[in-house]
């Protein structure tokens, strides 16, 4: 059964680059472990260099053999004897395999002679560590001191170039390589093709795999995954084919990048079938790469719920979920305001603290909190994560942002500059948007020009968050300088940009609207930019203009998404289209509907229906205002939750006026918190008032 029915030219080397290094002898010490006791009564002998195991006795042998490395050393140093150059390449080996970094750099910069092997052993412990700057410029001294690479040295400067992506010195190096005649074997080509490939040159890696006569699936797969990487998955997909025409079979390896391929570009049902193919081979099976492909694939295209779905299969199965995975799934939780759900993955990931200490998972289990509207327990979570990133601040600043906790937000703005961090683009559009999202439009404002100043170019959120800014403050004045920053830097209008543009001229009453029909031209098949132009019409009773648009709308064949509302009751999401009528307990909602009205316009409610765009009368308004689709899942949440359980919600778009100023009304009649994310923001209903202040 598949899974779906399963679940609902040569030049020399350029040695000029060492003036860009720092200094050889000038190393910070880092991750250097502590040297032990040192006995004077041990006897030399010949030291073992076998790879560490993981028993505890193999560990206790381990770090005799460390401290009898380090018996020798001083014995030596003591005595006055001068190392040889085999032994002290012999005890320097020793020093890198264990990571001794401070011990083997001080015996390696005191080294008389230094041969290839002690290079190579001195360059393995960096390439290692992960600094790769410090790799690179090793070997750029090696050349400098006239020591020849050989086949162990250079797939350690290329893989530094593959990590770094620097295609400028990786191509420096292949070039020294071939110039000085050196026959590179496989398993230097496949360090150059990986460093081709990670640095986006697919020209080059192409034309060296044809070169290749030895070519196995390891070789194969770096092309199929290499294309689909960098873009190009029709040749993925070429490649692929090529290679069983080559008698050479995809392996599990090749499976998945096919998948991650068709997941990435959102052909999802082409991954499924993959997927159930790959499941019927005898080789190999899916693992948990291919289910976190299949997972990621789904959230990342809007299918939030399948998501769930097949990391449900995925477990039943019995395949163990990674960080990438948990992440994944995670957001997909965030994406449907499933707060139950998360807090259960959250547990899973408590009870094996690899996922919990895992830094990828502690930023999106921030971001799911903070976008429940849980900004404590977002909070929490970022203070227990051990190695932050910018990732992790820009999480959770622009949860505090978003939910309107402003002072703590700048707070840990400045926390997080005074620990070093830089803000980005990221950062800076978190505080904008959330800023202007909460009703300070001058606070957003500031942060956009502060932006500026630091030298950062400011995106389609950055300029469209500060045109609400300018928009909600009527700044007509800063609203103009933006524009004249987009005009003057030539920054392409898209649909963002245009329509926050009439939007604030529209606000701060300068818009002539036939100006607005620019937007037509942009993007024709755009529902978004034909509503707005209608309500702007609509906003100042030009009914027949607002008819015309719509007209043009249907004529054009542009049609606006329905609006659908989404709720989750007892584990199940339930989902609500505007005017639908197909729920098996739609007669109870349409009741509970009617009865919550005749509450809250007790209280003082009155329906806004200037929200209706048709020229009808105030009934037939009132009436279609009832069937919109947040208002029938609240009714809904009303009807199947305990008294005083708060209701959480999600629409495909923006809440219209009046079901925000219903929902404001219905929170105090019923005395339940309501949290409603649309496609725009939060809005966190308590006794009659929402968080965002009435701006939207």
């Amino acid at each position: 059964m598949g899974i779906i029915s399963a679940i609902p030219t040569s030049s020399p080397l350029n040695l000029n680059n060492l003036e860009a290094l720092p200094i050889i002898n000038n190393v910070t010490p880092c991750n250097s472990r502590q040297r032990p006791r040192i006995s004077s009564s041990s006897t030399i002998t010949r030291l073992p260099f076998g790879k560490p195991h993981e028993s505890n006795e193999n560990n206790a042998n381990l770090f005799g053999v460390v401290e009898l490395g380090f018996q020798v050393h001083a014995r030596l140093i003591v005595t006055g004897v001068q190392l040889c150059a085999f032994l002290s390449t012999q005890v320097l080996e020793l020093y890198c395999k264990f990571g001794l970094i401070d011990d083997a750099r001080r015996l390696f910069d005191g080294m008389s002679e230094r041969n290839v092997f002690s290079w190579t052993s001195i360059m393995g412990l960096y390439c290692g560590l992960g600094d790769y700057e410090e790799t690179i410029r090793l070997f750029y001294c090696m050349v400098d001191g006239g020591v020849r690479p050989d086949h162990f040295v250079f797939p350690k400067v290329f893989k530094a170039c593959s990590e770094l992506r620097n295609r400028k010195v990786g191509k420096e190096v292949y070039e020294y390589m071939m110039s000085i005649g050196f026959e590179g074997n496989p398993f230097v080509n496949k360090s150059v093709l990986d460093m081709f490939i990670k640095c986006g040159m697919m020209d080059f890696a192409r034309k060296l795999f044809e070169e290749m006569e030895f070519k196995d699936v390891v070789v194969w797969n770096m092309m199929v995954s290499g294309y689909a990487s960098n873009g190009d998955f029709e040749q993925a997909l070429k490649c692929f084919e090529d290679m069983k025409l080559a008698g050479v079979m995809p392996d599990r390896v090749t499976w998945n990048s096919i998948i991650a391929g068709y997941a990435r570009k959102g052909q999802l049902e082409k991954a499924f079938n993959c997927f159930d193919e790959m499941k019927g081979l005898d080789d190999f099976t899916p693992n948990v790469v291919s289910w976190t492909a299949l997972i990621a694939g789904n959230e990342q295209h809007g299918h939030s719920s399948l998501a769930l779905q097949v990391f449900r299969q995925m477990l039943i199965e019995r395949v163990k979920p990674n960080s990438i995975t948990i992440a994944s799934v995670v957001s997909a939780c965030t994406n449907l305001s499933l707060l139950q759900h998360g807090k259960e993955i959250h547990a899973y990931c408590i009870k094996n603290e690899g996922l919990n200490s895992d830094v990828l998972v502690g930023n999106a289990l921030v971001d799911f909190y903070a976008k429940c509207r849980t900004v404590d327990v977002a909070r929490r979570k970022f203070n227990l994560i051990k190695e932050k990133d910018l990732i992790s601040w820009n999480s959770m600043l622009a949860g505090y942002a978003m939910g309107g906790c402003h002072e703590e937000a700048i707070l840990l703005l400045n926390e997080m500059k005074a620990l070093g961090f830089v803000p980005d683009i990221i950062t800076w559009n978190g505080l904008i948007t959330g800023f202007t999202k909460t009703g300070d439009g001058n606070k957003g404002l500031h942060f956009f020009f502060r932006m500026c100043q630091t030298g950062i170019m400011p995106n389609v959120t950055s300029i469209s968050s500060a045109l609400a800014g300018c928009a909600l403050t009527k700044d007509l004045k800063s609203g103009k300088q933006i524009h004249g920053y987009v005009a003057r830097n030539k920054i392409e209008l898209s649909t963002g940009v245009g329509s926050a543009l009439i939007s604030m001229y529209s606000d701060c009453g300068r818009l002539d609207c036939k100006a607005a029909s620019f937007l037509f031209e942009l993007e024709p098949q755009n529902s978004g930019n034909y509503i707005l132009l209608a309500n702007i019409y609509s906003a100042v009773g030009r009914w027949e203009e607002a008819a015309k648009v719509r007209c043009l709308m249907k004529e054009r064949g542009v049609s606006k998404p329905p609006g659908c509302s989404w709720i989750a009751v007892k584990r199940r999401i339930h989902s609500f289209i505007v005017g639908d009528a197909s729920h098996p307990l739609i007669e109870e909602i349409s009741a509970k509907v009617e009865s919550l009205y005749s509450e809250i316009k007790e209280i003082g409610y009155v329906p806004e229906t200037n929200f209706v765009l048709q020229d009808v009368e105030d009934d037939e308004k009132e009436n279609s205002l009832c069937g919109h689709s947040e208002k029938l899942a609240i009714a809904f949440g009303l009807i199947s939750t305990p008294s005083g359980t708060p209701l959480r919600i999600i629409k495909n778009l923006r809440v219209c006026g009046d079901c925000h100023s219903a929902t404001k009304f219905i929170s105090k009649v019923t005395n339940r918190e309501i949290i409603m994310r649309d496609c725009f923001r939060f809005h966190h209903f308590v006794d009659g008032v929402c968080s965002c202040g009435d701006y939207w």
